[in-house]
């Protein structure tokens, strides 16, 4: 049986990811599925793009996708960010990137601890 979600687990950087995960999809009025958020370091989550125009957008519009991410993520989880970092990537690096975070979540609901 799967536990009940708190904010904050035995994963803190992915409880920080989740954050991103969940608010990312609503900061755009289309899908931004060239892209991936995959990790959050301090105040910065990096984001693979496969697509030029995504990568040109997100930079282009940073401050604002920043602000409206910081409204949306638990303040829980103690995360504020400054800045968005987005790194060229590739069709099989954003495959990869997705199977990973789904490993996470199924090991953090699990409850292993590390």
């Amino acid at each position: 049986m799967l536990h009940e979600h708190h904010p904050v687990s035995y994963f803190p950087q992915y409880d920080r990811l989740e954050q991103i995960l969940d608010s990312w999809p609503k900061l755009f009025t289309s899908a931004p599925t060239a892209t991936q958020p995959i990790h959050v370091e301090d105040t910065t989550v990096w984001v693979l793009s496969l697509s030029p125009q995504w990568t040109a957008f997100i930079l282009e519009y940073e401050e604002a996708l920043v602000a409206k991410l910081n409204a949306l993520i638990d303040p829980d989880v103690g995360l504020v960010l400054e800045r968005i970092r987005v790194e060229p990537s590739t069709p099989t690096a954003i495959y990869l990137a997705r199977q990973i975070i789904v490993i996470l979540y199924r090991l953090r609901d699990l409850g292993v601890r590390f």
